[in-house]
């Protein structure tokens, strides 16, 4: 009987028996992987949400200006209720977040988006604007709920999305983030770039750690070639370096992903849904505008993506689009979840922090 929510593989790996004269014995020819059904134990009733120590002293809120202001046992956390976007978040004294989530649906233009490059820019994908509804917030018990109605949408077009985003946040610390959306009116092109959320976190939080597939950057229709492992890497390995700059770096079909500083410190995201994330010492603008590697400049940010969906990515740079089935539908409504934790990796590791329930 295996761990509770613990995922179960078989890698199977075929390798050169002796050596040849285009390679040496043991280079590896072909692999398969294959996710086994093993029975688990019955799972703790902990959730990453719940804190059930009463040790813990219950959430201050109170409101100055225009700000929400949140504070638990070791965490400090901002609102501004003017733009409804989360502004900071402190864990034993240091940011984890200098700006977002904020909902995203653009991407610097790839190669193979050529064939849609000028129907999203015409129709203003490019530039939609967040304007704030309506902010409020409920304390209940040991955990806060701040509600955000927002509407996203370019300044000169008739169309746009109407998004709520919701959070709960517990005494603890952790926060649920649930996000959700769809399109008002007639967008001129059927397919969206990407669904997802962006965010900018401190630059010294460069020590990536995933679970997903890997190790190199994957897409929707483009991902078989990328194993399910735990994976670690430097956010400057997290690059893909095309010559012509442009979207890259983006992992797959990950279940969560956690961002540290050199003392262990950082924070922690994951959705019971796979989810694609991607980290960049770029901003989007900035690969739009470069024409060469050279042009790209280190921001003092890291700019964090965590993508509910992507259009596919085909091969029109030269062939054709994406197939239908991997096509991102404007009409279709978004809902999707992820669950944020500041944590220290000398209290407890990514990986047994993911065990716990996400809800």
């Amino acid at each position: 009987m295996g761990q509770a929510n613990t995922d179960y593989w078989l890698n199977i790996y075929f390798t050169l028996n002796r050596d040849e004269l285009w390679a040496k014995q043991g280079y590896e020819l072909a692999w398969a992987q294959l996710k086994l059904a093993v029975d688990q134990k019955p799972g703790s009733n902990e959730k990453l949400g719940q804190d059930f120590s009463d040790s813990l002293k219950a959430l201050v809120v109170r409101e100055e200006d225009r700000f929400l202001l949140v504070e638990g046992a070791d965490f400090k956390i901002s609102f501004d209720c003017l733009y409804g976007v989360l502004r900071s978040w402190q864990y034993q004294g240091r940011d984890l977040v200098l700006s977002g989530p904020r909902l995203n649906f653009w991407h610097a233009p790839r190669d193979n988006d050529m064939y849609i490059k000028r129907e999203w820019e015409r129709a203003g994908l490019n530039k939609l604007i967040h304007r704030t509804d309506s902010f409020s917030w409920q304390l209940k018990g040991a955990c806060l709920r701040v509600d955000v109605r927002a509407r996203i949408a370019p300044p000169v077009h008739s169309w746009g999305f109407s998004c709520n985003y919701s959070y709960t946040i517990y005494k603890n610390g952790h926060i649920s983030l649930r996000t959700r959306g769809y399109l008002e009116g007639k967008t001129p092109f059927d397919n969206l770039a990407k669904i997802g959320l962006q965010m900018r976190i401190p630059k010294d939080l460069q020590d990536f750690s995933w679970y997903g597939r890997g190790p190199g950057e994957s897409y929707i229709d483009s991902k078989e070639a990328g194993r399910f492992a735990v994976y670690r890497k430097d956010i400057k390995d997290l690059y893909t370096p095309y010559v012509f700059p442009q979207e890259n770096g983006n992992r797959t079909d990950v279940s969560w992903v956690s961002a540290t500083d050199l003392r262990g410190l950082g924070l922690f995201a994951g959705s019971k849904e796979k989810f694609n994330f991607s980290a960049q010492l770029y901003s989007q603008e900035d690969f739009e505008r470069a024409r060469h590697t050279i042009d790209l400049l280190e921001r003092d940010y890291i700019t964090l993506n965590l993508d509910y969906r992507h259009n596919g990515i085909g091969s029109n740079s030269c062939g054709p689009g994406p197939l239908d089935k991997y096509l991102l539908k404007a009409s279709e409504p978004f809902d999707f979840t992820i669950s944020f934790k500041a944590f220290s990796k000398n209290a407890i590791s990514p990986v047994a922090l993911s065990k716990k329930d996400l809800s």
